[in-house]
C-alpha cells in the first residue's frame, strides 16, 4: 500500500484530501493532548493534592469533508465508499484500523484506533455535493510513523558484564555481534516488537541506553520463534502459546527513547541462525 501524499488521509484503502473527490475542509484533534488521566491523591486535612503520575487519554480526531463529484450518481457512490471505509463491523476486542496521513514536510504517519462516527449532509446530492463529518477514536494517543523500521540482530553467546573503558562515540553499521543503534526519530518513547528465532537458550534483548532488558528463560529449537510485544506486554511462542511466565523477574517492558538507542541481543547458548529482529515505529505527540 502506497503512502499518502501531502495533505492526504487514508483509511481502509480509501484516500481523502488533495487530488480526490474528498476535499478536507478542516481537521481537529491532531496536535497536542486534550485528555490527561492523573493519579493525584488528596492531601488529608490539608489543601491541595499529592501529585501522582499523569497519563495521556485517548485522542479524538475529527475531519470535515466536502465531496465534489460530477453528478448525483458519482456523489452517491463516493458517499457509499467512504461510509463503508469509515465503519468497522463488529470489531474484535483490541482490533484497530489505522488512519494514515501526511502533512507537508513530515513523513507519512498513522493513528491507531477506530473510526467511530460518520454523518453525511446530502441536501445537495443532486448537484454532486455532499458534506461529511467524521470522527476517529485513537485509543493510543501517540502518532506513529506509517512505515515500520526493523533490524535483525544475530544472537551472541556472551557474559552479561562488559569491559570498560569504552571508546565513544560508538559507531555501528550493519547489526554485527548482536548490537545495533536503533533510532526513534520522534519526540516520545516508542515500544518495539521483537521476534526471536532459535535455536537459542535463554535469550535476552537489552536497551543498553536505558539500562533495561527483557530475558526469557526458555530454549527454542530451529523451528521455534518468540514474539515479544513491549507495548502490550505479551510473549507468544510460535504465534499461539503465551510464554509470559518465562520472563525473568528483572525483565522490563522497555521503550526506545527519542534519538539513538543501543540495542543488544545475546543468550546463554546460541547456534547458527539464531536472531532477534527488532521492529519499531517512531512516535510523536
Amino acid at each position: 500500500m502506497s503512502a499518502p501524499a501531502d495533505w492526504q488521509w487514508d483509511i481502509a484503502g480509501v484516500t481523502l484530501g488533495d487530488g480526490t473527490v474528498y476535499g478536507i475542509v478542516a481537521s481537529a484533534g491532531l496536535h497536542g493532548a486534550e485528555e490527561i488521566r492523573s493519579s493525584d491523591d488528596p492531601r488529608p486535612q490539608a489543601h491541595g493534592v499529592f501529585l501522582g503520575r499523569d497519563y495521556l487519554g485517548a485522542r479524538l480526531v475529527s475531519l470535515e469533508v466536502a465531496i465534489t463529484a460530477d453528478d448525483a450518481a458519482a456523489a452517491r457512490a463516493a458517499v457509499e465508499e467512504l461510509a463503508a471505509a469509515w465503519h468497522m463491523t463488529g470489531p474484535a476486542e483490541g482490533e484497530t484500523e489505522p488512519l494514515r496521513f501526511r502533512l507537508p514536510g513530515r513523513p507519512a504517519q498513522r493513528l491507531m484506533g477506530r473510526p467511530r462516527r460518520a454523518a453525511f449532509d446530502t441536501s445537495r446530492l443532486q448537484a454532486g455535493r455532499v458534506r461529511a463529518e467524521l470522527e476517529y477514536f485513537a485509543a493510543d494517543p501517540y502518532i506513529y510513523a506509517d512505515e515500520a523500521e526493523s533490524v535483525a540482530l544475530p544472537l551472541t553467546a556472551e557474559s552479561v558484564g562488559r569491559t570498560y573503558p569504552r571508546t565513544y562515540p560508538l559507531t555501528y553499521g550493519a547489526a554485527l555481534s548482536g548490537v545495533a543503534i536503533v533510532t526513534n526519530s520522534g519526540t516520545v518513547p516508542t515500544h518495539p516488537t521483537i521476534r526471536i528465532v532459535g535455536p537459542v537458550d535463554n535469550p535476552q534483548v537489552e536497551n543498553v541506553t536505558a539500562g533495561e532488558y527483557v530475558r526469557i528463560a526458555l530454549s527454542l529449537t530451529a523451528d521455534d520463534y518468540l514474539d515479544v510485544d513491549m507495548a502490550s506486554g505479551t510473549v507468544m511462542l510460535n504465534g499461539t502459546a503465551s510464554r509470559r511466565s518465562a520472563l525473568t523477574s528483572e525483565s522490563t517492558w522497555w521503550a526506545l527513547a527519542p534519538g539513538d538507542n543501543e540495542v543488544r541481543a545475546r543468550a546463554d547458548t546460541v547456534q547458527t541462525g539464531a536472531v532477534a529482529a527488532v521492529s519499531w515505529r517512531s512516535a510523536w505527540i
